[in-house]
């Protein structure tokens, strides 16, 4: 039991969550916000627990909002190509 490492699974699914977000053109932007919201959470139970996974949770976190970022800049520039037409 003393030698078992506990891994925070919110944080696992918010990383697979962001990284998915930075792949799915359509849905990237809610993907990504649930990604950056689950890591949130689970920094926060990590800081209780002293599980493992802050790795994760800090770099799903920033891939959340890389993805938000990246598909935001792709809609603005995909609406202002349809009003130049």
């Amino acid at each position: 039991m003393s030698g078992e490492r506990t891994y925070n699974v919110k944080a696992i699914i918010g990383f697979c969550f962001s990284l998915i977000a930075l792949f799915i053109p359509i849905f990237g932007v809610p993907i990504g916000i649930g990604g950056i919201t689950l890591t949130r959470i689970a920094i926060a139970e990590i800081d209780q627990t002293h599980q493992q996974g802050v790795g994760l949770a800090k770099t799903g976190f920033f891939l959340g909002i890389a993805a938000v970022i990246v598909h935001t800049g792709l809609l603005i520039a995909g609406l202002m190509s349809i009003w130049t037409l």
